[in-house]
């Protein structure tokens, strides 16, 4: 990541707190051409900060070459049939 997240995330880092920060689907990943990108399977839970609170999400990790300290995450509100490449950034507590 680069730009504006890379900024905040290198912000967030130090302060050893969990964060999500959200990337912009028009946004892309830089890899090696010998890596791919892989997707663990889709994943309900429930947004502890969701109104109202019953709202169903679904979410699944996103692993771009290896796994890293900093995971990325792609979340729906809906269907998971045709996802579209959104994803998150989660540091892993």
């Amino acid at each position: 990541m680069d730009g504006e997240s890379r900024d905040l995330m290198d912000l967030l880092h130090p302060l050893k707190l969990p964060y999500i920060v959200a990337i912009r689907s028009n946004h892309s990943v830089l890899m090696p051409q010998d890596q791919r990108v892989r997707y663990n399977r889709w994943r309900a839970y429930d947004p502890p900060l969701a109104q109202p609170p019953n709202q169903r999400r679904y979410i699944r990790e996103m692993i771009f070459g290896k796994r890293r300290t900093v995971r990325s995450y792609q979340i729906t509100k809906g269907s998971t049939d045709r996802v579209h490449p959104t994803f998150t950034h989660r540091k892993s507590a």
